[in-house]
């Protein structure tokens, strides 16, 4: 007879799947369920992005994980979710609190010139006391100094730089209408099975997030100077609020990560590469956004 106690291991008679199914290893009763943080491995459809399945997920739950993220999510779905987000977005700056100076369209046979042909500032004039203010807008900047510009370097957040991004994705996504509705989105079409499981595949992205945000919406490419590094040709959403970035950014990894996500706003076409970070140097193989930028329109 073999035993299934806390006692058991004192006295080895526990039954042999004891370990797996007792102390949460296994995925018996478990497939597809709900995120959990405390638990030791997962039984979800996003394990296998982030390398945490448990041992006998693949022949309990008939997947290995991962995946392309949204076979399942049609080129019109994202178009039709796009416009949704670009119909809700409250908190873009008007026209009258973000003026933007372009100066200089530089040709492509000049894009590898480090010339400046635009001295002047990019933006003419920003409403800082205006758009700062706002609760997503206060919680983006604050996480502008946690992070190492450099790749490769670990970072080792503070229980304060930690709370900065959970406000930050509270204020972005679980306070805003179009956080909201992009969750219910990808609730509906089985992506996510909580919004606590939603809430930290985001907080996983938030560094690739981190850069230039203050974007009617438009889409505006550049050249720039960026840490004593030249960047020959960059591209941004100009005009948007940070939420606004952070969901269509999210949307396209999330249903078409690797690849070219097309989008529609404001009944304009846009499209945004992504690229998957999954080296197993960096994150222990977990796959991250690399980069998440607009490419052609």
């Amino acid at each position: 007879m073999c035993h299934c106690n806390s006692k058991c291991s004192q006295y080895d008679n526990c039954c042999s799947d004891y370990e797996a199914l007792c102390n949460g290893l296994s995925c018996q009763g478990r497939c597809g369920e709900t995120y959990n943080s405390q638990n030791k491995c997962h039984c979800n459809i996003k394990c296998g992005d982030y390398n945490n399945c448990c041992s006998d997920y693949t022949s309990l739950c008939g997947s290995s994980g991962g995946g392309d993220g949204g076979s399942d999510i049609t080129d019109a779905e994202i178009k039709s979710m796009s416009e949704a987000l670009y119909a809700l977005d409250s908190n873009k700056p008007s026209a009258s609190e973000l003026i933007i100076d372009s100066q200089a369209r530089v040709p492509d046979s000049q894009t590898s010139s480090q010339n400046d042909l635009s001295p002047r500032p990019l933006f003419q004039f920003l409403d800082e006391a205006s758009l700062f203010s706002k609760p997503s807008y206060a919680a983006f900047m604050a996480l502008l100094d946690n992070y190492e510009r450099n790749t490769g370097i670990t970072e080792d957040f503070t229980p304060q730089q930690l709370a900065e991004q959970d406000t930050f994705l509270r204020e972005a996504m679980s306070n805003t209408e179009l956080g909201r509705e992009l969750y219910a989105f990808l609730f509906t079409k089985g992506r996510y099975s909580s919004e606590e499981e939603f809430l930290h595949d985001l907080k996983m992205m938030c560094h690739s997030f981190d850069g230039p945000w203050t974007s009617y919406p438009d889409v505006l490419g550049m050249q720039f100077m960026w840490g004593g590094y030249f960047k020959q040709v960059g591209s941004s959403i100009i005009g948007c609020s940070p939420e606004f970035d952070l969901a269509v950014y999210s949307l396209c990894y999330i249903t078409r990560p690797g690849k070219q996500c097309k989008l529609s706003l404001g009944g304009k076409p846009l499209v945004i590469q992504t690229y998957t970070w999954d080296k197993s140097s960096y994150g222990n193989g977990k796959k991250y956004i690399g980069s998440a930028f607009p490419a052609t329109p």
